[in-house]
């Protein structure tokens, strides 16, 4: 790698490679000049990277700018539309809170296995060993599936939308029962968590109560249908494509538009910018519509492209509005569907909707994704961000969360899902407001007709946790103006869940002893101090400590719960 960073994806490293099925980091480019870890909440950028970024946010007007530093702050809005698309976009926010979601809804059955201290490490491994009815263990079989199953569901989901690619693992596991189900559960999981933070007299947020007739009621009606339930659709594009692709036309936009050394987007692509993953997407639309890759990056080819992947990430279908069709559910809800049957609308419209898009303003985002949803049937972006936006204005429980947001002191109950659902609200306020900055950020980021006004709601918008120059560790964000020491318990809370979520699904998949290298998260203190503190953690919630936990696993790497 040219700038001799590398990060390594340690948070899940205690887990068996076959229990993960999507990944959880996403790459500006292969030789890792940044990263946006989802479960981590954290952007990441190079040493190098960040150096020139520092020195490009440093200059006074007028100031020359290399294009090397152009080149690096496109890696960083690359990383950056990363977590927009995270805490931004309605499957963006479910994949986000899933691993807290399941936590949430087990945590009386994890309470009881606890309390029995009957189960071993992995909960997975000892309710599949074959206890029998009637041994006194009965109730603890019980709690444990529970627990499996909560689990196994959100990462059969994340694995449907993100990467695909272990389709015969999934069909294969005893735990997948079929799409409908883990979208359903994803989706349940995840609101239900919403509701019982923000919303638990069920005034605004989708009824999850109705959900589980009407998802009933399908799985029964597809129950005699031949293999049906094990019938997984696979598409020539995955979400990961859709991700990375539309991470990487908005870099482009700004790379292509902000100095007179930056190269055509014809260029670009000639010099790998558009390989694998980061071209695939875009690749199928081409495909779709019928034309060749564009020569110049302010083609409306691209504009279209990025409208149709904030489309795709944005359903609107169990969150914010209710399911109305079960049966079209997993259809409404996947990305990777809506991305093919928008890429099919776009074909059919290409003329119109290339004539639409000329000055990459507010009216022409409506007028385009109103071409493009109406052929689809699919909800309006700006319905979905419109009625969020309507929550923030009446709901008393969303105007507390984002005063607490204002101040960055939140609530201890749940603070990791009141930031990230803040931080969701936010910028679906903003995005009502001023969706096609957020849609084609590049463009305005280089070419902006109001340059303050962009400035603003780009800086509002930067992820929250990043690392430093020369610390691999999580920082906040620098909040001008807020406590230092307001900043450090939100920060110190926040991460605090994490860890509580990570040693979870180690006791629930791991056979393994515990893996206590939470290095990727701090690098000021001592692993001896961090492995006592995580235990403190853990043994706060769940009454015991690890060390209580039996863990059966007898190999060369047994001792690998040291540091």
């Amino acid at each position: 790698m040219s700038d001799g960073y590398v990060f390594c994806d340690k948070l899940f490293n205690a887990l068996e490679p076959q229990q993960l099925y999507a990944p959880n980091t996403f790459f500006a480019c292969y030789n890792e000049r940044g990263l946006y870890h989802s479960a981590q909440f954290v952007l990441r950028l190079s040493p190098v990277v960040h150096g020139l970024v520092d020195s490009i946010t440093s200059k006074t007007e007028g100031q020359e700018i290399t294009y090397e530093e152009i080149s690096a702050y496109a890696t960083f809005i690359h990383e950056n539309v990363h977590w927009w698309q995270h805490v931004g976009s309605t499957v963006g926010l479910i994949l986000s809170l899933g691993y807290p979601a399941q936590t949430h809804e087990s945590i009386k059955s994890l309470l009881h296995l606890a309390k029995s201290r009957e189960v071993s490490k992995s909960i997975r491994s000892w309710s599949e060993r074959g206890f029998t009815p009637g041994n006194g263990l009965d109730d603890d079989i019980k709690h444990a599936n529970i627990v499996i199953n909560n689990a196994k569901d959100f990462e059969f989901f994340r694995a449907l939308v993100i990467q695909p690619e272990n389709i015969r693992e999934i069909l294969g596991d005893p735990y997948f029962l079929s799409v409908d189900h883990s979208f359903s559960m994803a989706y349940q999981l995840v609101v239900g968590l919403l509701k019982a933070t923000f919303d638990p007299e069920g005034n605004y947020l989708p009824g999850i109560d109705s959900w589980n007739e009407g998802f009933t009621e399908l799985a029964n009606e597809k129950s005699g249908e031949v293999n049906r339930e094990k019938t997984v659709a696979l598409y020539q594009i995955t979400g990961l494509d859709i991700l990375e692709g539309q991470a990487r036309l908005i870099q482009l936009q700004f790379l292509c538009l902000s100095h007179a050394s930056s190269p055509t987007f014809g260029e670009a692509a000639q010099d790998g910018y558009l390989k694998g993953v980061y071209g695939k997407a875009f690749e199928y639309f081409l495909s779709k519509v019928g034309c060749e890759c564009p020569v110049s990056v302010e083609d409306p080819l691209i504009a279209i492209f990025l409208l149709i992947c904030d489309i795709s990430l944005n359903s609107g279908v169990g969150l914010p509005f209710e399911i109305v069709d079960f049966d079209r559910f997993i259809y409404d809800a996947d990305p990777k569907y809506r991305f093919v049957m928008l890429c099919g609308a776009a074909a059919f419209e290409l003329e119109s909707l290339s004539e639409i898009i000329m000055g990459y303003t507010r009216e022409e985002y409506i007028e385009a994704a109103r071409v493009l949803t109406s052929l689809c049937d699919y909800n309006h972006p700006l319905e979905i961000s419109e009625q969020i936006a309507d929550w923030a204005l009446t709901q008393e429980n969303i105007v507390q969360l984002l005063s607490e947001r204002e101040e960055f002191k939140f609530a201890r109950e749940n603070m990791l899902v009141r930031v990230v659902f803040s931080s969701f609200v936010a910028f679906n306020v903003d995005k009502f407001k001023e969706p096609q900055f957020f849609c084609w950020a590049g463009y305005h980021l280089a070419k902006s007709s109001d340059r303050e006004k962009d400035k603003q709601l780009w800086l509002k918008n930067l992820s929250l946790f990043t690392d430093k120059e020369d610390d691999n560790g999580i920082f906040v964000r620098d909040f001008p103006g807020k406590s230092p020491e307001i900043i450090h318990e939100t920060y110190s809370q926040f991460y605090a869940s994490c860890i509580t979520y990570d040693m979870t699904r180690q006791w629930t998949f791991s056979d393994r002893p515990f893996n206590y290298d939470y290095s990727w998260l701090t690098e000021q203190h001592a692993p001896a101090d961090m492995k006592k503190e995580v235990k403190r953690i853990f043994k706060e919630l769940y009454g015991i400590g690890p060390d209580d936990i039996k863990c059966n696993y007898v190999g060369k790497d047994s001792s690998s719960s040291s540091l």
